[in-house]
C-alpha cells in the first residue's frame, strides 16, 4: 500500500479512537446532570440489551444440551 492511502487512512481511523474520550470530556463539561444521567441509561440499556442477547443464546444453548 502507498503511503498517502495510509495517512488519510490514519487520519480518518485516529478520531474515532479518541472519540470516546472527547465525549466523555464534553458529557462531564457541559451537559446537565439530568442529561448525564440519561446518556448513563441509555449506555447502560445499550449494554444490558448486548448481555441479555448473549444470555438468552446461552439458554437455548443449556436447554439443548439438557435435553
Amino acid at each position: 500500500m502507498n503511503s498517502r492511502f495510509l495517512e488519510k487512512f490514519s487520519s480518518l481511523i485516529l478520531p474515532w479512537k479518541n472519540f470516546g474520550v472527547v465525549f466523555r470530556s464534553l458529557e462531564r463539561d457541559f451537559l446537565t446532570s439530568q442529561q448525564r444521567f440519561m446518556c448513563l441509561i441509555l449506555r447502560r440499556w445499550r449494554w444490558s440489551r448486548k448481555v441479555t442477547r448473549y444470555g438468552q443464546m446461552g439458554l437455548e444453548m443449556g436447554q439443548d444440551a439438557v435435553v
